[in-house]
């Protein structure tokens, strides 16, 4: 895949305490690369990935 954009918007008063992006080899498999994202001014996050590799990236988020 060349590009791939995830973006996720919050809504006050329910915004998560952490946000990180992450990445794995298989469903199965452990997560990788995580790297905390802080919420920009619209309380969204949000992971852009050029020529990725096979596996899955995403975003997960903690609320306490």
């Amino acid at each position: 895949m060349s590009h791939y954009l995830l973006q996720v918007y919050f809504t006050p008063p329910t915004l998560p305490v952490r946000c990180y992006r992450f990445g794995r080899r298989a469903a199965n498999a452990p997560r990788h690369g995580v790297t905390q994202l802080p919420l920009n001014g619209y309380h969204s996050a949000h992971l852009a990935e050029q020529n990725a590799s096979p596996g899955i990236v995403g975003l997960a988020w903690e609320w306490d």
